[in-house]
């Protein structure tokens, strides 16, 4: 059975568009922001963005604005739309939930090259941040 990764790969072209539309899916239809998105992902902020695009264009996700004048923090929200079905299909499919399991990022180029970090922690760790502010 492929994997997680290449599944959202082959299928979707690229590992990270099939984890960006299963962590949107997994947020049950509520509003979230980039950051939450960008630390779940623990990827830089400009290769979650370009999937959140490409999703907005498909009219899967909604681009919220924010209602507190000087806020710059954008918003977003899961659509109702039937292509929803394929990721939560691929993600089935996959067998294992990346988003209940502990991540392994490896990055060769940091004197860090193995850094072991949750995908619960992660997000809680960006709810946190969300609530000081």
């Amino acid at each position: 059975m492929p994997t997680f990764n290449e599944i959202g790969e082959h299928l979707f072209g690229r590992e990270l568009r099939l984890f960006v539309g299963h962590w949107i899916l997994s947020q049950g239809g509520r509003q979230f922001f980039q950051m939450e998105l960008i630390a779940a992902s623990g990827r830089q902020s400009t290769n979650c963005l370009k999937p959140l695009r490409e999703l907005i264009s498909l009219e899967m996700v909604d681009e919220l604005h924010s209602h507190v004048p000087g806020q710059r923090r954008k918003w977003y929200q899961q659509r109702d739309s039937p292509l929803w079905e394929s990721v939560a299909i691929a993600v089935r499919a996959a067998g294992k939930d990346p988003l209940k399991e502990p991540r392994i990022d490896l990055d060769s180029s940091s004197a860090n090259a193995l850094r072991v970090a949750s995908q619960e922690t992660r997000v809680k760790r960006a709810r946190a941040a969300r609530r000081q502010r």
